[in-house]
């Protein structure tokens, strides 16, 4: 490639032009491809890179700390963990096809980070935006926008993510203001974008108000009053259930809003 040539390709950014023309040139030669064919091979070729270049910018953004996916998820260790069932959400991308929440539910170490991270991983790979955060950075960065009163910049920040996994929602100490901000958040990303949520919270009660899936890993309830209202608007009214060994595991169908 001649000096005017690499200065061309360079101004149009064709990275994969840049780096493979010697071997496009080569490859043409020998299969005999047409003018047409060859240009076809390589924008093929671009748009692939520019896809993959894509995909790795929006993981790297997603701010995951472990990239669990679900391919490499420990079924052996859970032998009662309905695999069909949650292999059955998670091909279907319904999730995100049609905005469906997903709660994951129960004790440290069962699991519910690394599930939720590979539902959130496949959403990005498949092209969507997505982002990573533990409650207690969520709640107080909402909060700490208040003082500077651009808690709605914040806001339309979080909403902007086609896929939200916020883990560890538990036992925290929240103001008043920080939970109606986090409500706020939920109730704005409702039935248009999901949202998956870890929890070591539990709630028995169901009232239908948001379209969610919900895979549950214990069997007892906690009573925090705040998050119990936060489930009670948040579970669906019914669904399939069936048993993890001492852990109580419920898959809900969405019934919509």
């Amino acid at each position: 490639m001649d000096d005017e040539t690499t200065r061309m390709v360079k101004f149009l950014r064709l990275p994969a032009l840049l780096a493979h023309w010697d071997e496009y040139m080569a490859m043409a030669q020998k299969q005999g491809f047409s003018h047409v064919r060859l240009l076809k091979y390589v924008l093929e070729q671009e748009c692939l890179m520019k896809s993959e270049n894509a995909r790795t910018y929006r993981l790297n953004r997603a701010n995951i700390p472990i990239r669990y996916v679900m391919e490499t998820y420990p079924f052996d260790r859970q032998p009662k963990l309905d695999k069909k069932k949650i292999l059955a959400l998670y091909d279907a991308f319904d999730y995100v096809a049609k905005s469906q929440n997903i709660i994951f539910v129960g004790p440290a170490g069962c699991g519910k980070t690394g599930l939720a991270t590979s539902f959130l991983i496949e959403a990005i790979h498949r092209g969507h935006t997505g982002r990573y955060v533990l409650f207690p950075d969520l709640v107080g960065e909402l909060f700490k926008s208040v003082a500077d009163h651009s808690e709605q910049r914040a806001i339309k920040r979080y909403l902007s993510y086609d896929c939200l996994l916020v883990d560890e929602l538990d036992y925290v100490e929240v103001e008043p203001v920080q939970v109606g901000l986090f409500f706020t958040l939920m109730h704005k990303r409702h039935l248009k974008k999901p949202t998956l949520i870890t929890s070591n919270l539990l709630c028995a009660a169901a009232h239908n108000k948001f379209n969610v899936e919900h895979i549950v890993m214990r069997s007892s309830f906690f009573g925090n009053p705040a998050f119990r209202l936060f489930f009670l608007f948040f579970a669906p009214h019914k669904g399939s259930r069936f048993q993890h060994g001492n852990k109580f595991i419920c898959c809900l169908e969405a019934t919509g809003p």
